[in-house]
């Protein structure tokens, strides 16, 4: 799935590591997705 494809619903600091998880969803599948980035 590239970003572009993809409506951003929630960004969220996750703790208790410091990273960031990013919900979205995609917009051709209506399927969730849920990234994490550190």
């Amino acid at each position: 799935m590239r970003f572009a494809a993809a409506t951003l619903l929630a960004v969220h600091p996750s703790a208790p590591d410091g990273g960031i998880r990013v919900e979205m969803k995609d917009t051709r599948s209506g399927e969730p997705a849920v990234r994490h980035f550190d």
